[in-house]
């Protein structure tokens, strides 16, 4: 990269970091995201250019381009990292809701609005099922495969996912019968 004389290229590509992974390709963030705490070490001292320069370099150095390829070969680890942490982070919001349930303690408010919240995230509604539950198939296709999501490629998370939702399917049909018969 041919620099600009008045800046260093670590400078350039501090700019560069900043505004593809912290400021949301906004250059006008790119000054709160060095001064935060997080990237304080990193930053260091260097100074950084102002709005014009930062915007400048954007064009000049093809930095849309650069940031499109570099998210486009890590988004199926990012992809899988954010259902793993989905899918954890759901079982322990379920596991936190059915504590606050079963605590005696709490108040009843506090205890109903619990059992409802948990009710609803598992597709019920107080008129009965949801129509579709489509928001909640994969999740559910998720928590079911969460030991081995990190060795499936996207066909085989596909798969599951498809076969989850048969299940639900399914699961749904013979309530349905029950309920008739």
């Amino acid at each position: 990269m041919a620099g600009d004389v008045r800046y260093s290229a670590d400078v350039i590509e501090l700019a560069y970091q900043l505004w593809a992974f912290v400021a949301d390709r906004k250059v006008y963030r790119i000054p709160r995201a060095a001064a935060s705490p997080e990237w304080s070490e990193v930053v260091d001292g260097r100074v950084l250019p102002g709005l014009d320069t930062l915007h400048d370099w954007v064009t000049r150095y093809g930095w849309n381009q650069r940031a499109d390829r570099e998210l486009h070969a890590i988004a199926p680890d990012l992809r899988l990292r954010t259902q793993q942490t989905v899918a954890m982070g759901t079982a322990e919001a379920a596991a936190y809701l059915r504590e606050v349930i079963g605590d005696d303690e709490q108040d009843a408010k506090v205890r109903v609005q619990a059992a409802v919240s948990l009710l609803d995230r598992g597709g019920f509604s107080p008129v009965g099922t949801r129509g579709g539950l489509g928001e909640v198939d994969a999740p559910r296709a998720i928590l079911a495969a969460i030991g081995d999501l990190t060795g499936l490629d996207d066909a085989a998370l596909q798969q599951l996912e498809l076969s989850q939702r048969e299940a639900v399917r399914m699961r749904k049909d013979e309530a349905r019968m029950a309920r008739r018969g």
